[in-house]
């Protein structure tokens, strides 16, 4: 999973980036969030909340999807595609549920290695 250190609490969060994300989970003693690989989705244009915007660092084609490796401000991700076309360079956005956001405390998101 993507993890990205965070402040906040009461499900709104704002990442070292400064870029904020919303969470159904609310754990105000959290300063982790963690995301699923398969729980990001590339969208187009990187309007609206939760949505999470880079720089697309590497594209791996892998056959029916291709992984682009995103820097969102000094994190890194990976998101699968089957239908995005981003060259490396290109500004990428990504979008995630606050469903799908799972707040950690610093201790036990070591433990989820």
């Amino acid at each position: 999973p993507a993890r990205f250190q965070c402040a906040g609490g009461a499900g709104a969060w704002t990442l070292s980036s400064g870029q904020a994300l919303r969470s159904s989970d609310t754990d105000d003693l959290a300063d982790v969030i963690g995301i699923r690989l398969e729980n990001m989705q590339l969208v187009e244009g990187g309007e609206g909340d939760n949505v999470l915007r880079g720089v697309v660092k590497d594209a791996i084609f892998l056959g029916p999807y291709t992984t682009y490796v995103i820097d969102i401000e000094g994190d890194t991700i990976a998101v699968n595609s089957v239908s995005a076309d981003l060259e490396v360079g290109a500004a990428a956005a990504v979008k995630v549920s606050p469903d799908d956001v799972r707040c950690l405390r610093g201790w036990l998101a070591h433990l989820s290695h």
